[in-house]
């Protein structure tokens, strides 16, 4: 079973606000030259389309960043054996440049499989990069496979987004509260669990910043979490406890082009939960997410055998260990609004930028991976 779940060296978002910064930032290698565009977003809760809140005290805001860290490398695939892939021409790679080293090399690199001439199956999948030769990228399939996978196909090398990079210890006082006594937790960055079996699942990991980095909660205080990734198609919570002000989170990257294929675990017997999030800087309707039952998401057929439910956060609400404010399921052909008519259409309802979804899958008799291709 392929499930992403990234490392635990290991975040948060919404809508394009005061503009998109439309420059461009060019990306050269030996294998070819590309143009992307970059953009800013405020990341958080607005209570009007264009009223931005925060990240409000006393309250979780579920976010993502709507925004890739800029690629290191674009090219195309040569050929691939077993998790090692070849890329074309000669980029001439220093060894393991691509590979996270403790106080030498901070960060931690994904490749993401585009698109090819032919079709290829494995577009928008993303895999971990654990080495490097000088035109090699060894990659770490999580139960995944390489097959299939067309010679010329689209390969990107992109830093993930860390603590650090979105949270900079620069901007205490702005995006986050600092901690100044462990007793007393003030910001917190929980990370959602992605790997155990089931429904409302506990967070797996929670941060907060002290004495000038980002600390685990359950690991000394001392150790240094600064470089603990944030996985791009999962959302995170930031928890501002009572007595902590609201804080402002302006995220800038660049706009996602292309598909990203958002894995979704199932449980053979059971209803499994998976956190996860649109990757896009601009607010979409259910309907342009593309989830839907030849996407990632089983349609219900009865109203009394409830299939696939898609859980809406309201970053709006100002509460700590919220639940979920809509619970959507597909069914006749379109989205409906559990405690509404089920004859409303609700494929129109807006979903935030860079907000926190659950997709609760319902048992799949196999417990095999389903995946959302998300087109951007």
């Amino acid at each position: 079973m392929y499930t992403k779940t990234g490392s635990m060296k290991g975040i948060a978002a919404r809508t394009f606000a005061a503009a998109v910064a439309c420059s461009s930032l060019a990306t050269v290698t030996q294998a070819e030259v590309t143009s992307d565009i970059v953009g800013y977003v405020k990341v958080g809760a607005y209570s009007a389309p264009s009223s931005y809140t925060g990240l409000p005290g006393g309250s979780d805001t579920l976010v993502s960043p709507p925004f890739t860290r800029q690629p290191e490398f674009s090219g195309k695939v040569a050929s691939f054996a077993g998790n090692v892939i070849t890329v074309a021409g000669t980029p001439a790679w220093t060894a393991n440049k691509f590979v996270y080293a403790a106080s030498t090399q901070p960060k931690t690199y994904y490749a993401l499989i585009g698109s090819a001439t032919a079709a290829n199956p494995l577009e928008g999948r993303v895999y971990d990069i654990t080495a490097n030769g000088t035109n090699t990228l060894t990659v770490d399939l999580n139960g995944d496979s390489l097959t299939g996978l067309p010679a010329d196909a689209k390969i990107t090398v992109i830093p993930y987004w860390t603590l650090a990079t979105l949270f900079p210890a620069a901007n205490a006082g702005v995006s986050f509260t600092a901690t100044t006594a462990t007793n007393d937790l003030k910001t917190q960055v929980l990370v959602p669990d992605s790997s155990t079996v089931g429904t409302n699942l506990p967070y797996a990991a929670s941060y907060y910043f002290f004495n000038g980095a980002w600390r685990k909660v359950g690991d000394a205080e001392t150790v240094n979490h600064n470089d603990d990734v944030i996985i791009p198609e999962k959302y995170i919570t930031v928890r501002n406890p009572v007595g902590t002000t609201t804080k402002s989170l302006v995220v800038m990257g660049n706009v996602p082009s292309g598909k990203l294929a958002v894995p979704l675990a199932t449980a053979a017997a059971a209803k499994q939960d998976n956190p996860v999030t649109f990757l896009s800087p601009l607010d979409t309707t259910l309907n342009g997410l593309g989830l839907g039952p030849s996407n990632g998401f089983t349609a219900t057929t009865s109203s009394r055998a409830i299939q696939d439910q898609l859980f809406v956060y309201d970053n709006s609400q100002v509460a700590l260990d919220k639940v979920a404010s809509k619970i959507y399921i597909h069914m006749n052909g379109a989205w409906r609004l559990v405690g509404d008519n089920p004859t409303v259409d609700h494929g129109t309802d807006a979903i935030k930028a860079g907000s926190g979804l659950v997709i609760r899958k319902a048992a799949s008799g196999t417990g095999a991976t389903a995946f959302w291709n998300q087109t951007h």
